[in-house]
């Protein structure tokens, strides 16, 4: 079946329909029967609303988000090929409705969303510290009830914390107030990806712009865990996005702290800044230059944290993650952390597990920021294209984070998947944009499928072989896709033919 018009409005058409087809979904299949407004005073939607005690809520969410996948991909291969000012406003149009009425979803994922209001609510309210006062000090305050973690402190960085003080105190003791009050909050940190998304592309490959947006716009997981469930992690891809932005602009000390910057939102970029350091490093000629590179970035870094930390300071264990260390699911050390137990014991295997997955990941990330390193220097001495040159940061970012999150996360949730579509919408097209969006996907079958097998509605196999079947169904084919992925030539063959049109041009005719 054709569709009409001329053949340069076909992917209009395309990306028109798709826009509009997934807003009736988000509107007929999950505001309508979840509506915030409505549902605001049930507390725990997420345990109920899911599971095989309502398995046609189930149901229809799984046909809901298969369609929104289709409309997402075809609407992908429709942005590769529209242009103009139409296609942009379909796409940025398109995705600002789909957010906007996502807004008054009412959560149900997780009560995520109502842990960030009460510690902001102990900030900016009660003027005391998250770090030190935990839900369960507050009995008397409305949003207790929907906490899912009321006995324990926040486990974000103080950036986030700040900002969450800041938005509950404006947002009041409204219930439905808070919940779309820190929804704008992360929605906002979205639009503001999309504009340095959209920058980026814009200076390295502007034939690649309206695509690059439209991975990041459209992905359903990614509307549907910020705008709908309110989850705080594009507030920290925002910041990796703008350090790769300064990157690209060689505005190194720019990238070193908004990537600090993001780790004061959640600690996972702290994980990118090898690879900036060193590709810096590289770009930066002349050993005076370097030095004053390094003393003055480790200085302004210095002063970042410091301004950070200094409201909420309490000492060294500000700075604890012990909490995240002591949380395993759906993930190979939750797995191993399982199967460990009867040996070593609940808290041995735990600490045995924890530092087993810190280091590889700090040892992966050293190695593939020196890859970076050895990469950018390659790429600059064959005068490669401003996108190759440019996406050395990026590229080492998506490795080291899908890294993290295949093999060392010690507790995976979906909406991590984010990470990765965030990254992906300034690489060129390949294997890393494709696997992401599988990623983004796949990973959903944690809530719709693996998640209410397994636990409902009584847990149907005893440990450790409940959390080995748990993470394989969860992690399964992602695992498979991007082995696949990574043994195909494709990377390589196109990289030479990058690399030979580039020299032809140099050689000129």
């Amino acid at each position: 079946m054709s569709l009409p018009g001329k053949p340069k409005q076909a992917p209009l058409y395309v990306l028109g329909l798709s826009a509009g087809l997934s807003l009736l979904i988000y509107w007929l299949w999950f505001v309508r029967p979840i509506n915030l407004l409505e549902r605001y005073s049930q507390i725990h939607l997420d345990g109920s609303y899911v599971h095989y005690d309502q398995p046609e809520h189930q149901a229809r969410l799984i046909i809901a988000f298969v369609l929104l996948a289709g409309l997402y991909i075809w609407g992908w291969q429709a942005a590769r090929k529209a242009q103009g000012r139409l296609a942009w406003a379909i796409v940025i149009g398109g995705a600002l409705a789909c957010a906007i009425t996502l807004l008054f979803l009412a959560p149900f994922d997780a009560d995520d969303i109502y842990d960030y209001i009460m510690h902001g609510r102990i900030l900016g309210l009660y003027g005391a510290n998250p770090f030190v006062r935990v839900g369960s000090n507050f009995p008397n305050d409305p949003f207790v009830p929907y906490m899912a973690w009321k006995n324990s402190p926040a486990a974000y960085g103080p950036v986030w914390e700040l900002m969450s003080g800041v938005t509950a105190k404006l947002a009041g003791n409204g219930i439905a107030a808070n919940v779309i009050a820190f929804k704008l909050l992360t929605g906002g940190f979205w639009l503001a990806s999309l504009g340095v998304a959209a920058a980026f592309l814009a200076q390295v490959a502007p034939q690649q712009a309206l695509v690059g947006v439209f991975l990041l716009a459209f992905n359903p997981l990614l509307l549907y865990s910020t705008w709908g469930n309110g989850h705080n992690d594009m507030v920290m891809v925002f910041w990796i996005l703008l350090a790769a932005w300064a990157m690209a602009k060689r505005h190194f000390t720019i990238a070193i702290l908004a990537l600090l910057a993001g780790a004061l939102i959640k600690y996972i970029p702290i994980l990118l800044l090898p690879a900036a350091g060193m590709i810096a490093l590289d770009e930066i000629k002349g050993m005076p230059r370097r030095l004053g590179f390094v003393v003055f970035t480790f200085l302004a870094g210095l002063v970042l944290i410091t301004l950070a930390y200094r409201p909420l300071w309490i000492g060294l264990d500000t700075l604890t993650i012990e909490r995240r260390t002591h949380l395993f699911t759906s993930s190979i050390p939750s797995m191993l952390y399982r199967l460990l137990i009867p040996k070593l014991g609940d808290p041995r295997s735990a600490a045995f597990i924890s530092a087993w997955a810190a280091s590889m990941t700090a040892v992966f990330a050293l190695w593939r920021g020196y890859l970076a390193f050895s990469e950018n220097h390659e790429r600059n001495e064959n005068h490669s294209s401003d996108w190759l040159c440019c996406s050395s940061f990026p590229e080492a970012s998506f490795d080291i984070l899908a890294f993290y999150l295949l093999i060392t996360c010690l507790w995976f949730q979906q909406w991590y998947a984010i990470w990765l579509i965030g990254i992906a919408a300034i690489l060129p097209s390949g294997y890393r944009q494709r696997f992401a969006i599988f990623f983004s996907l796949a990973v959903l079958s944690k809530q719709l499928i693996i998640g209410p097998y397994m636990y409902q509605p009584t847990y149907r196999y005893r440990q450790p072989k409940f959390e080995v079947l748990f993470t394989l169904g969860v992690l399964g084919l992602p695992w498979l896709y991007w082995l696949a992925a990574r043994s195909a030539p494709e990377r390589m063959q196109s990289y030479q033919r990058e690399r030979s049109s580039e020299a032809a041009t140099t050689r000129g005719p």
